[in-house]
């Protein structure tokens, strides 16, 4: 089931932060600290010889920015992401112009992997211009002085959104002006769940109307809602070990139903059995859901466990925008 898979990770370094990027709700409060990096290590290498081990995301708030973190510097992370052929890092690129350029020398030294920027981008100013430009202007600054080309010719940086609870500010073909005006598509995150599961409700009460209102040209709206699969999402965040639900992106939901290796060790094995264990678990949930059992995606929404979500936040109806995903080809196969 999970040959030649990718595995991404999720290292969760940054806790509080200097910026006030729209609709976040990621803790501030918990400081950040590396444990377990013996076992985490030891599991990469073992996964290394039947996965790609793709991207090392470093995050998830401003890693140039936070107040109570791991710098990046640090050994055990640079020791971490030597498994990895790429390391994103999250920065709202916001700081001093001297202080960008700091960083992607020291970034160009430390790691020799590719690396690409995660940004997140507040959805109300898609039309301003002044921000648009002052961004990427940041983006070649630190691309200049990282000493190598940033990410790959078809994608250098990610600009994130938050999915926002209130909607009514949010511009109707902000997916189309993204492609067109910032030249990079749009991707749309979900963080209310490091703040617990149930934080998750108000988001899928409002997910489908966000998506099917605003998606109506062919190749500008999120790419992952249509793709057919990704791999293994992982959030590494404390010495703990979860695997992320996927929904347009991944999902960190900071709860025990989601935690891997509960009482055991930290091998392959058990990494499979435990993922095992969830998709038994939401191919159950799917077929006693009212909308899943009988849908035409339900593989899909399976393997990326939306119904066990569903079943945690007795949700009883779909949260996926179908028409949309059926209009624009994804498909019931899972991978």
């Amino acid at each position: 089931m999970f040959d030649k898979w990718e595995i991404d990770v999720q290292l969760d370094i940054t806790a509080g932060c200097q910026r006030s990027c729209g609709d976040c709700v990621v803790s501030f409060n918990s400081p950040m600290f590396i444990s377990r990096a013996k076992d985490f290590n030891g599991l990469m290498s073992q996964c290394s010889e039947e996965f790609f081990l793709g991207n090392l995301i470093l995050g998830p708030t401003d890693v140039f920015a936070s107040n109570q973190s791991v710098d990046y510097s640090d050994p055990a992370v640079l020791e971490i992401a030597s498994h990895f052929k790429t390391v994103t890092l999250s920065t709202s690129l916001l700081g001093k112009k001297i202080d960008i350029i700091n960083h992607a020398e020291k970034i160009g030294k430390l790691f020799t992997q590719q690396i690409k920027l995660s940004i997140p981008v507040d959805l109300r100013e898609v039309d301003n211009k002044k921000y648009r430009d002052h961004i990427w202007e940041k983006i070649n600054l630190f691309e200049e002085h990282l000493g190598r080309p940033l990410g790959t010719s078809s994608r250098k940086v990610y600009f994130i959104g938050n999915l926002p609870t209130k909607q009514d500010d949010i511009d109707p073909n902000i997916f189309d002006k993204f492609v067109k005006d910032w030249g990079v598509q749009l991707d749309i995150a979900i963080n209310n769940g490091r703040k617990g599961i149930k934080d998750l409700k108000p988001v899928f009460d409002n997910a489908v109307e966000f998506f099917t209102n605003r998606i109506d040209k062919v190749n500008n709206f999120p790419g992952a809602l249509m793709e057919e699969g990704r791999g293994i999402d992982l959030l590494f965040r404390n010495g703990e070990l979860y695997y992320m639900p996927f929904y347009n992106e991944r999902i960190g939901v900071l709860d025990n139903k989601f935690k891997l290796f509960k009482n055991q060790d930290w091998t392959l094995d058990n990494l499979i059995k435990d993922i095992n264990s969830l998709m038994v678990e939401s191919m159950e949930a799917s077929q006693a859901h009212p909308e899943c059992a009988t849908c035409d995606l339900n593989s899909r929404c399976s393997l990326f466990l939306i119904p066990v979500l569903l079943n945690s936040l007795d949700i009883e109806t779909c949260v996926q925008p179908k028409e949309v995903m059926k209009k624009h080809g994804s498909y019931n196969q899972a991978h």
